[in-house]
This record gives structure tokens, C-alpha cells and sequence, in this order.
């Protein structure tokens, strides 16, 4: 008896799987978990399950692996590709380790906690470049990518492609962001974004019902969008001339301490004139 617990992330939610039907995957459910298939050559195919979530503390009937066996062979599915949320539990099948899908490493913040609270946890570099970003007026902004909005959509792809060719990974096509832009439920917040409406108790919503919400930000600065390295090379910039700034305030003292080193370089380094007039050879004067 497997013990899975599901909706553990979007990834298993019902938004996610409606969306996997609208680019074309077919998607099955088994004790819950949500199957896609994928296309293999040759006719075949696999079970690509996403972040399927498991705890002991959970009981679903009948036999996950067993199960999903079962459908397999009906679907031509030749083996299942599962990233779990958490440790599979003992299992007497073959397991082995592949690249991974889905980012190995995600962070997820509570956003109940004040921003304060939040930059307290970051890291002292990390604070220090958003706060700057602030005081260079780097702004971001909502994109809003529905209704024929394409020229931001295209921005948006020439940043993936030129971000894809940089760090070397594999992206979808074009079509597979556009579709999951437009087809997502994706509403602008008429809130500041330091005070995002906050969620019902209770609201369904979200990575456990029946909605997704997903959202394009651009962040700009004079009106132009800031790419990844682009903000690299600019903080970079920006500490050259802060630092700059600070040795010309002490130029002075500088200075006096470098006329001084090089005056008692001179000293040592200069054999006193006794030294020399010694160290000349004897002459004899004929008469």
C-alpha cells in the first residue's frame, strides 16, 4: 500500500493539468496524482508525473506504482518519470536518477511576513542590491499580455532566448508561453505592489483548487528592460563609482602617505657617501 499525498504544488493542481490538455498532452489521474503523457519514438510513450508529493501520514487506496503499471500498458507508456516533493517511500521497483525537469532547488516565502521581515532573511548583498535598485528608481511593472498585448510578449521572448543561450538549459517553444500567458487566468492587481490584496482564509484558489494565476513583470530603468546581466554589469558599475567616490575623499591622505613611503624607500635603499669615497680605488702620485 503506497501512501501518496498530492496537490502538494501547481504542478499537481487541476489549472495545471487543463492547461497541459491545451497544448496538446493527455493527462490521467491516478490515486490523485496527475499523469502526463509524453511522446516517445517509435509509437511509444511515458508517464511524466511533476512534483508528485508523498507522506506516510496519508493513506489512498490501492498500489500507486501498480496502478499506474496497469494504465501503462493500455497507454503504450513504457516507463514513468516522477519528481517527487519529497522522499519516495520503499518501493520494490528500479529506480534511477535522470536529469531533472522541473528547477532542483525552488524557494518559497511567506508572504505574510512583512517586508522588513523578509530583507532580514535575505542575505546582506541581496538587500543591499534592491535597495539600490530603489534609489536608482529601477521599476517593475505588471505586464499585461491578453488581448493583443504581443509587442511585450515578444520582449519577453528575446530575453528567454538571449537568457536560454547564455546559461546553456532548454526551454519550451515560443507557442507553449504564449499559450500558458493567454490561457491562465491572469488578472492585474490594482493594489500597490508593497500592499498585494491579501487572500480569503479558506479561498481555493491557488496550487490547491481549480485556478492559476500567472503574471509577466518586466523590471526597467529609464524606460528600458533590465536583463539579468544587464542588472549584474549595472550594480557592478555602480560599486566602481562608489568606491571611487571614497578614495578621491581621501586623495589627500593618500598622498601625503605615499610622499612619506617613498621618501624613507630613498633612504634605505641610497649607500651613504662615506661608503662610496671608500670603496674607491688607491691612486699613487709620481713625482
Amino acid at each position: 500500500m503506497q501512501c501518496i499525498r498530492m496537490h502538494t504544488s501547481f504542478l499537481q493542481s487541476q489549472g495545471w493539468e487543463e492547461f497541459q490538455k491545451s497544448v496538446g498532452y493527455q493527462t490521467f489521474r491516478v490515486d490523485s496524482a496527475l499523469l502526463i503523457k509524453k511522446s516517445l519514438f517509435f509509437g511509444k510513450s511515458y508517464f511524466y508525473a511533476p512534483r508528485a508529493g508523498t507522506s506516510n501520514g496519508e493513506r489512498v487506496t490501492g498500489n500507486f506504482i501498480d496502478d499506474i503499471i496497469q494504465l501503462a500498458k493500455k497507454e503504450n507508456c513504457i516507463f514513468l518519470r516522477i519528481e517527487p516533493s519529497a522522499a519516495l517511500p520503499a518501493i520494490h521497483y528500479p529506480l534511477r536518477k535522470v536529469a531533472d525537469v522541473q528547477p532542483s532547488q525552488t524557494i518559497i516565502l511567506n508572504l505574510e511576513k512583512s517586508e522588513e521581515e523578509l530583507l532580514a532573511q535575505m542575505h546582506p548583498k541581496t538587500r543591499y542590491n534592491i535597495r539600490l535598485a530603489e534609489k536608482k528608481a529601477v521599476t517593475v511593472r505588471t505586464v499585461e499580455t491578453r488581448h493583443g498585448a504581443s509587442e511585450d510578449f515578444e520582449k519577453f521572448w528575446e530575453l528567454m532566448e538571449e537568457t536560454v543561450g547564455r546559461d546553456k538549459f532548454r526551454s519550451h517553444g515560443k507557442e507553449y508561453y504564449k499559450t500558458m500567458l493567454d490561457s491562465l487566468d491572469i488578472s492585474i492587481p490594482t493594489a500597490p505592489a508593497s500592499s498585494p490584496p491579501r487572500r480569503p482564509a479558506g479561498s481555493k484558489e491557488g496550487n490547491d483548487g481549480n485556478k492559476l494565476s500567472v503574471r509577466l513583470y518586466f523590471a526597467e530603468y529609464e524606460n528600458k528592460i533590465l536583463t539579468a546581466e544587464e542588472r549584474r554589469k549595472k550594480l557592478e558599475f555602480e560599486l566602481f563609482e562608489e568606491l571611487r567616490a571614497q578614495i578621491l575623499k581621501e586623495v589627500s591622505k593618500i598622498l601625503h602617505v605615499a610622499h612619506r613611503l617613498a621618501t624613507l624607500d630613498v633612504l634605505c635603499l641610497t649607500p651613504m657617501p662615506l661608503l662610496i669615497f671608500t670603496a674607491l680605488p688607491r691612486m699613487s702620485v709620481k713625482k
